[in-house]
């Protein structure tokens, strides 16, 4: 009998082990298809406004599902999805052959977001987007500056400043210690109806004759509004530091 339940015990170690060894030696499934073809280099937005594409094409492409032809693989951008229905995305055919490859993509329409770069195929009932880059998409980054001077009414009252870049107003509240970006169009650029953002800034208490400077820019972190604060025009002109100087970044 123990005979017997030794032999059972060694025939149970043995396959235990042929599962060990099987597991060791078990193939990880295969890639997304488009990620055996083609591999993102580098991404980036052209001064102009316009997107280079670097990518390798690992192998040829020429797959067709099952189909009578070559299904098409793409590259492109999709818009943010706030303005899904009112813009277009923009798609082109890649290049199937094999080896390295650089595609300009022509600079976008005039709204600012942030623009998905990726591949795609889409062919009857196979969908599969492969991911490349978000790109900021803006007008230019020229500085706009604005002045304000508090007046004794200001002073003493909850009053608001107001300042404007291409798609967006801005409005700031020195006293409610705030700044707000609210989407528009202006200067031929729009940005989705709806958008308005706020972030705390900590201005000094509002005092009669105390000279704001507020300079906006664009740039590939976002929209940048900095907020100088002089203890008053004089100062100013004179060149003299500010009482108070923060930037604050909002993104789309």
């Amino acid at each position: 009998m123990f005979k017997t339940i030794g032999k059972y015990l060694s025939i149970i170690a043995v396959f235990a082990m042929l599962i060990s060894i099987v597991s060791v030696e078990k193939v990880s499934a295969s890639s997304p298809l488009i990620d055996q073809y083609l591999r993102f280099d580098s991404i980036a937005r052209n001064s102009d406004g316009s997107i280079r594409v670097d990518y390798t094409m690992l192998k040829t492409w020429d797959k067709d599902l099952g189909g009578s032809a070559t299904i098409p693989l793409q590259i492109g951008y999709s818009w943010p999805s706030q303005y899904r229905g009112a813009l277009k995305d923009y798609y082109v055919k890649a290049n199937y052959s094999k080896g390295s490859h650089v595609l300009t993509i022509p600079k976008p329409g005039a709204y600012v977001g942030t623009l998905s770069v990726q591949a795609k195929v889409n062919a009857n009932r196979y969908n599969e987007v492969k991911g490349g880059k978000s790109i900021f998409h803006y007008p230019d980054s020229t500085k706009r500056t604005s002045y304000y001077e508090i007046s004794g009414f200001d002073a003493g009252a909850s009053f608001f400043i107001y300042s404007a870049a291409p798609a967006v107003y801005f409005e700031f509240s020195p006293l409610g210690k705030w700044g707000k970006v609210v989407g528009r169009t202006y200067l031929g650029w729009s940005l989705w109806e709806g958008y308005n953002q706020s972030q705390s800034i900590g201005f000094p208490t509002p005092v009669k004759g105390h000279y704001y400077e507020t300079t906006s820019w664009y740039s590939d972190n976002g929209l940048n509004i900095r907020v100088k604060v002089y203890v008053s025009r004089s100062a100013f002109n004179k060149k003299e530091t500010p009482i108070f100087d923060a930037t604050r970044t909002y993104k789309f």
